[in-house]
């Protein structure tokens, strides 16, 4: 019995022309565009899209946003805010950050564990990892044997390296995915950083004073800053965009090229940590 030839994403046109078509289209239509049709799920969900955008030259800068139940991905083109797939386990207290294009979440989730002697239920160190090209959650990594920090603060990238700070400003512990190997980092641990982001290999954190700030990497040279404000009696978020300058005897220069209102009812909005990738 002949198989009948697979079908086109569009009829009228060969799959190439439909693909390069895609690919132009911004990624903030990809949701509606799976919609079409199991190819068109398919097509969004390949890396061949992805990849044939990259040979186009077209990028788009999206910031990723995760709360303790939500995440939310910001088209900084369009200026629209969408919610993502939800998370495959709720994780209340956690760090994230961005390498090679994927977000890792690393922090403490309720799963159940078992082994020759029994099961239980109790709260893990757990890794989720999510793909930002095809938009998709990576199976979770549970680690059992990890006893390092009740909640950790915050986390940068350093050398394709994710490095930890617990609250308490005592230790750092960093995570390398790639030979998935877990370290103490002593280096770390001189200065008490949190909300912190690091361009060209320098860590960059704000002083809080008694206030929460959030910073970002976005794009070369450059820094948001969210921070709190009060605007009429009314709670708000803003952010700050920075660029950096090295400057002659190494010193390092900003200058605040914008500042916006994000969030009008800060009540109402607790931002754990935001970062930015480039699709």
């Amino acid at each position: 019995m002949e198989q009948s030839p697979p079908s086109l994403l569009i009829p009228s046109l060969p799959d190439d022309v439909t693909v390069d078509i895609v690919a132009r289209v911004p990624r903030s239509h990809y949701p509606s565009l799976s919609l079409v049709s199991k190819s068109f799920r398919k097509l969004i969900a390949s890396t061949k899209l992805y990849k044939r955008r990259s040979q186009l030259g077209i990028t788009e800068h999206s910031t990723y946003v995760f709360n303790d139940l939500e995440a939310l991905s910001i088209d900084c083109t369009s200026h629209t805010v969408q919610a993502i797939s939800d998370m495959p386990q709720r994780m209340p207290s956690k760090v994230a950050n961005v390498i090679d294009r994927k977000v890792y979440l690393i922090g403490n989730s309720f799963c159940r564990y078992a082994d020759e002697i029994g099961s239980w239920e109790a709260w893990w160190k757990a890794v989720m990892v999510f793909d930002t090209e095809t938009q998709t959650w990576e199976p979770v990594m549970i680690k059992h044997d990890l006893r390092f920090g009740a909640l950790w603060a915050d986390t940068v990238v350093m050398e394709d390296k994710l490095c930890m700070k617990d609250f308490r400003n005592q230790h750092s512990l960093v995570y390398e995915p790639k030979e998935i190997m877990w370290e103490v980092n002593e280096m770390l641990n001189s200065e008490e950083w949190q909300g912190a982001c690091v361009v060209d290999d320098v860590l960059y954190y704000h002083d809080r004073s008694g206030k929460w700030s959030k910073a970002v990497k976005c794009g070369e040279k450059k820094m948001a800053l969210f921070f709190p404000e009060k605007h009429d009696g009314n709670e708000i978020t803003c952010c700050a965009d920075i660029v950096f300058e090295r400057r002659q005897g190494g010193e390092f220069w900003g200058m605040m090229e914008s500042c916006d209102v994000v969030v009008e009812d800060g009540l109402l909005f607790d931002m754990v940590k935001c970062v930015s990738v480039t699709v």
